[in-house]
């Protein structure tokens, strides 16, 4: 009776029996197991009170089914008589159990992980076939990301924010849980979406995993420099180096190419050029419907002269420049073929502005008609003073004799008595030298 008794507390003892390589938790942890390599448990600090003792290894599977993998024996002679300890040969070739006279029984696992350690192990200690203690270790049979390829980072101008993904080429879990964790150059505390998205397929006759791992949502950094971007997969829990992300603001303000002088009737196709930076700054022309790096207009004509477009630089969704653009159009010449040149505002071009050209040359041509018109009065005035001059004093009609003689004396004696009307010499003087409209005024005043 005191021996049942005996038993029955040693059977509800816990004597610390663990399962020591299971994970960092201890006694009842998880531990992966790579099915590339041996995989080994090891049970430790096992301490069964005296009689015919048992170390048993078993597996309960993920469908439930029990595997007995092997057991070790201890036979019991007496208190001071204790056989050494005994392993009998494995259920199969897949594992190797041992046991030490120091009581650590090991099982290693050889091949063939998914079905012969995928599942709860369980080291059971026995004596006088009651149960003493018991500790296990929840395996999940794994294979581990080796690589990543393709890794990509790159900002999306629309909101301005770092995306990246890298291919993950073959991946497997027993417990069919994956997943991927990115590790970012700085933390905003904006919430990422992180994610792993995996298709399905066979090498060998076994079953993997790949796809893709990804993030979005990262606002881009601002300062210029280079940001480092890492993932840690899972299963394997190891990192990888993805593709780093080079800043650098832009740095002069935008150019075009647009032309300075274009000709009417032609296409305007030009472009606006963001500067220099990383990422590369967003161009827009802004005007009317037009929103796009590219400035184009069909058929330009002379109502599109002085029309005005903008062209505006963002990067980072903070940094904004502009860049203005005026058409400036030249009049073409139908009836030649050939172009007139038009004012430009500099070199040997000209700005096109052909109604006031029109009004300009109007105006000359009605002042040269004005001018001449001026001209020909004042000749034909000129004309007719010299003729009246000349008939009245270089052929001057003689009196009639039985006239008043002392009114009308014989005006060609005038020709030859110029110090007594001086003003009349002074016009044949003037006449001759071309100038008798001047030299008339006094002749006629003195008459």
């Amino acid at each position: 009776m005191l021996l049942f008794v005996f038993f029955a507390v040693s059977a509800t003892s816990v004597y610390g029996q663990v399962i020591s390589t299971c994970g960092s938790s201890g006694s009842n942890g998880t531990i992966d197991a790579d099915e590339t390599r041996p995989f080994i448990l090891n049970c430790t600090n096992i301490s069964l009170p005296p009689g015919d003792r048992i170390v048993n290894w078993k597996l309960k599977r993920p469908d439930g089914s029990v595997l007995e993998i092997a057991n070790c024996t201890q036979s019991f002679r007496s208190f001071l008589h204790l056989l050494p300890w005994q392993c009998l040969p494995p259920v199969n070739d897949y594992y190797v159990v041992t046991m030490t006279q120091s009581e650590v029984s090991t099982l290693t696992v050889q091949q063939n992980h998914r079905t012969s350690i995928a599942g709860t192990v369980r080291c059971v200690g026995l004596s006088f076939l009651l149960i003493y203690d018991v500790d296990i270790c929840k395996v999940r049979v794994i294979y581990p990301a080796k690589t990543v390829s393709n890794c990509r980072t790159e900002v999306n101008t629309s909101d301005w924010t770092v995306s990246g993904s890298c291919d993950v080429d073959k991946i497997y879990a027993s417990d069919d849980h994956y997943s991927c964790r990115w590790k970012f150059p700085v933390e905003t505390g904006r919430k990422k979406k992180e994610a792993l998205s995996l298709t399905n397929f066979t090498e060998h006759g076994k079953a993997y995993k790949r796809g893709t791992c990804s993030f979005s949502g990262l606002p881009m950094p601002t300062f210029d420099g280079t940001y480092p971007f890492s993932l840690t997969i899972d299963p394997g829990n190891k990192t990888f180096h993805g593709q780093s992300l080079e800043i650098s603001h832009p740095g002069a303000p935008t150019f075009h190419n647009c032309p300075a002088v274009i000709t009417e009737g032609g296409d305007l196709n030009c472009t606006c050029q963001p500067s220099d930076s990383s990422p590369l700054a967003l161009v827009t022309w802004d005007a009317g419907s037009i929103l796009s790096g590219q400035l184009q207009v069909q058929n330009v004509s002379m109502k599109h002269n002085g029309m005005k477009y903008a062209c505006t630089q963002s990067w980072g969704g903070c940094l904004r420049k502009r860049i203005s653009y005026t058409i400036r159009v030249k009049r073409k010449n139908n009836d030649t073929g050939n172009h007139d040149d038009i004012d430009g505002g500099g070199g040997d071009e000209h700005l096109a502005d052909a109604d006031e050209e029109d009004g300009q040359s109007m105006l000359i041509a009605e002042v040269s008609v004005v001018v001449i018109v001026v001209a020909f009065v004042i000749i034909a005035a000129v004309l007719i003073l010299f003729k009246k001059c000349d008939s009245r004093y270089v052929n001057p009609k003689r009196a009639d004799p039985t006239e008043d003689s002392h009114i009308y004396s014989d005006l060609a004696s005038l020709q030859e008595s110029s110090t007594d009307r001086p003003g009349l010499a002074a016009c044949f003087v003037h006449r001759e030298m071309g100038f008798p409209l001047l030299s008339l005024i006094n002749p006629i005043n003195n008459l």
